[in-house]
């Protein structure tokens, strides 16, 4: 790599009008964000606080990452441009040969972005000041198909094929209610295992959808009994999806939101430098943003890098650390960044011959 050709790329990421934007971005979000009353409604003052330290991180995670991407890989795509029209006379030397220019641009630029993203990381946390011990999002079980009625009434759950996760590990039931649920005061939910304690939580509002419980210990399958209070008619409860969740620091969220975002940035950075030098800045910056979104609305390619930050971020904002991305994010995140690559070179080597 060009360490001189990197070094002016990455002076070049770290535009200081860049972080008058991010900065102007930010300080609109604390003028303009209230969190909503609804959002802890029925929690316990630990968890409520947990929830809310979430919402701040997550209010930072959304916009300002979403302005860095589009400012830098707009940018990224016009290199070429530029390239051709005359910076290539003065940084395309022959002691620079092509592979090297196009590392190094890259290499400068995917810096600057981290950079970027360590200090809206920095942001989010010291908006969020505090951290606790949480829980980490692990497997997940859809339990819709049994649909199941409560009427005033309670029913059970049997799990015969639980998971043994650590001491300390919770689950969370989520669920959507068919018919009127107006009159719902109370939700409650409890959970027992052959030879443990029975282990007890409620909600306190209808409009919560959700539970979080203590997984008891022991051997044997897991019961779930959900009972509802005050409803005046007859309810269906379905969507049911019960998430097992294990201690983990609540810091770890932020951590894995940065890595997934700069491996995302690294990524459109390649292969934005890389269509650039074919098509137009304009056309390459479109191509790859419809890409991103049909990828990610009808829910295919689910190993581009990117697709699973708005599941991270829910996760944040609920106050839980997210999984981690899976190891084929990584390995196509490479061959993409490859192939943008060996798309910036080959375009390169086309001008040098001319």
């Amino acid at each position: 790599m060009n360490l001189a050709l990197g070094r002016l790329f990455l002076r070049r990421a770290l535009s200081p009008w860049l972080g008058v934007c991010l900065a102007a971005v930010g300080a609109c979000l604390v003028w303009v964000e209230e969190i909503p009353r609804s959002a802890v409604l029925g929690l316990d003052p630990e968890r409520a606080e947990q929830v809310l330290r979430g919402l701040l991180r997550g209010s930072v995670w959304t916009l300002l990452p979403l302005v860095l991407v589009l400012v830098s890989v707009s940018a990224a795509a016009r290199d070429p441009e530029r390239w051709r029209r005359g910076e290539g006379l003065v940084l395309g030397t022959r002691r620079a040969p092509p592979w090297r220019v196009a590392t190094s641009v890259w290499a400068g630029r995917t810096l600057g972005l981290v950079l970027w993203t360590l200090a809206i990381a920095a942001a989010g946390e010291l908006g969020a000041a505090g951290s606790a011990p949480c829980f980490e999002i692990g497997p997940r079980e859809s339990l819709s198909a049994a649909r199941p009625a409560a009427a005033g009434g309670a029913f059970s759950i049997e799990l015969a094929g639980a998971r043994d996760l650590p001491p300390g590990s919770r689950a969370r039931l989520s669920w959507y209610w068919l018919g009127d649920y107006s009159s719902l005061e109370t939700v409650h939910l409890k959970a027992w295992r052959t030879g443990s304690e029975t282990t007890r939580t409620r909600a306190q509002s209808a409009l919560v959808q959700h539970i979080e419980i203590d997984l008891p210990t022991g051997s044997g399958p897991l019961q779930l009994q959900v009972t509802t209070v005050g409803a005046e008619s007859a309810l269906a409860i379905g969507g049911l999806v019960l998430e097992y969740l294990h201690p983990a620091p609540e810091r770890l969220g932020t951590w894995r939101l940065l890595v997934a975002l700069a491996w995302f940035g690294a990524t459109l950075l390649a292969l934005a430098a890389g269509l650039g030098a074919w098509i137009s800045a304009p056309s390459s910056v479109a191509l790859l943003t419809v890409t991103w979104c049909a990828a990610w609305i009808e829910g295919v390619l689910e190993a581009l890098p990117g697709l699973a930050l708005p599941r991270m971020l829910r996760s944040v904002s609920a106050g839980h650390v997210p999984q981690a991305e899976e190891g084929a994010v990584w390995f196509v995140g490479a061959l993409l960044i490859s192939l943008g690559l060996a798309l910036r070179v080959l375009a390169l080597r086309r001008g040098l011959v001319r």
